[in-house]
């Protein structure tokens, strides 16, 4: 006996092939094409001209159809712009590399780092820690006294970054005197101004939107998408040696890391 079943009656396997329908597919499509083109342009210059529509879709095998709806994605991204009889241009600067697969800085991971990137001291005091801070840096109890700072980080002259980081009063003291170089990066910060040397970094990581009062620093308008970075640094004994917070604009860094499946 043949049973009809209503359409409330689907089953998992009939929710995968309604999945390929031909909308479904053609989106699938934008999607893969808007992924890999988007990084493409990731890399590419400001200023550079994408080929033709026609050739793209030469290139991804897809209609031109699908070419002008990735087109359009990535504009209204604010990464491409179409000028009539002129061509489609990238406009979106090129995003720097940062490796986090290793405890490094950001001129670590570029071609002429140091001359590329430059710092900004916002804010240096002595401060009682809050109770997440003493209880991450391992002090004997909340509001304690610790060496706070914050600064930005620049790379080619435009805001990237802004940290705000903590450090034990023994540890981060000589930060507060007047000859002290709070210019540099955070690790050569430890190890060249303070002496430590630097065992592990645990990081955590998620995306966030810029708030008012982070969004000036920064150069970007209120809303805008950045990534937000929890870092606690420990010495070689496994010392907490430093904890902080920063935002970074999602469009000028890429932070790339190694995976492997087994240890």
């Amino acid at each position: 006996m043949r049973v009809r079943r209503s359409p409330t009656d689907a089953t998992p396997d009939d929710a995968c092939r309604r999945s390929g329908s031909q909308s479904g597919r053609r989106q699938s499509a934008v999607r893969r094409v808007r992924d890999v083109l988007r990084a493409e342009i990731g890399g590419a210059r400001s200023g550079s001209v994408l080929h033709s529509e026609s050739q793209l879709g030469a290139e991804y095998g897809v209609s031109r159809g699908v070419i002008r709806e990735v087109l359009a994605l990535l504009r209204a991204e604010g990464l491409i712009e179409r000028l009539q009889g002129a061509g489609t241009f990238v406009v979106a600067p090129q995003r720097s590399g940062l490796g986090i697969d290793v405890a490094q800085g950001l001129p670590d991971g570029l071609e002429s780092g140091s001359a590329r990137v430059c710092w900004e001291v916002l804010d240096l005091g002595a401060i009682p820690a809050p109770p997440l801070v003493a209880a991450q840096l391992q002090l004997a109890r909340p509001g304690e006294a610790v060496v706070f700072v914050e600064h930005r980080t620049s790379l080619d002259g435009r805001p990237v970054a802004v940290r705000s980081l903590w450090l034990p009063l023994e540890l981060g003291e000589p930060l507060l005197r007047p000859t002290a170089r709070l210019t540099i990066s955070i690790y050569d910060l430890l190890e060249q101004e303070l002496g430590c040397e630097v065992g592990v970094s645990e990081l955590k990581l998620q995306a966030t939107t810029a708030d008012p009062v982070t969004a000036p620093v920064l150069g970007v308008p209120p809303g805008a998408p950045l990534l937000l970075m929890e870092r606690l640094v420990r010495g070689i004994d496994g010392r907490p040696i430093q904890y902080s917070f920063g935002r970074i604009r999602g469009d000028r860094i890429v932070l790339t890391t190694q995976a492997s499946r087994r240890e």
